[in-house]
């Protein structure tokens, strides 16, 4: 019989019911590409806006957008903040060690970069997961790196312009991925706490049943 492996064992363990549904073991790594999949469509898509760049309001046409009757903007996806702050992070030994830096004055701009950099944290850790054995020690890991993403989607959700929110679609994709992960993280992990089934060296798959 091949091997294969229920669905809540994949997220967490549980007992194997009679009659329950049975998903081949690999399955967990298709999950994991789909969500690294929706994450680089979250990020190619729009997350905030820019007025650099753009025509004058009289000109302002798609994919440019008129924020104010005055002023024309540009949708900024994902990508391109992440390219920002990679070139800072880059730069930022220089601006540390410089003569000239004060925190008081650059401390909100290192606050931000520091937010944008929580960010990445699923990115790391998906991959990671997608190779390594499902341990509830790399479940506890992932939690935490898609929580501490959230932290500054708070941020931003409150200085988000709610009134055109929707044209953000690539930072609400990225919301509501974290959110999805969360919850199945947190169930999976309660899941393999009650029945005991993932140890935190071991794997979380059943063995073939004869």
């Amino acid at each position: 019989m091949d091997q294969s492996i229920p669905y809540r064992a994949m997220l967490g363990g549980n007992d194997l019911q009679q009659g329950a549904m049975v998903l081949p073991v690999g399955i967990h790594k298709v999950v994991r590409l789909v969500v690294l999949v929706l994450l680089a469509v979250a990020f190619l898509g729009p997350w905030s806006y820019s007025m650099d760049g753009v025509p004058p309001p009289e000109w302002c046409t798609k994919p440019n957008f008129l924020l104010t009757p005055e002023r024309c903007a540009r949708p900024l996806p994902g990508i391109e903040i992440l390219t920002q702050l990679g070139s800072f992070i880059i730069t930022l030994p220089l601006i540390l060690f410089s003569s000239g830096f004060s925190l008081a004055e650059r401390g909100r701009e290192l606050l931000f970069v520091l937010l944008l950099t929580l960010l990445c944290l699923p990115i790391i850790s998906t991959p990671i997961l997608s190779t390594a054995r499902t341990t509830r020690r790399w479940l506890v890991l992932d939690m935490v790196s898609w929580g501490l993403a959230g932290v500054p989607l708070v941020v931003f959700i409150t200085s988000l312009p709610l009134q055109r929110g929707l044209r953000f679609w690539g930072f609400w994709l990225y919301i509501g991925l974290a959110v999805a992960m969360l919850l199945l993280r947190l169930w999976g992990l309660i899941s393999s706490r009650e029945d005991g089934k993932l140890e935190g060296t071991g794997g979380g798959v059943i063995p073939p049943q004869n």
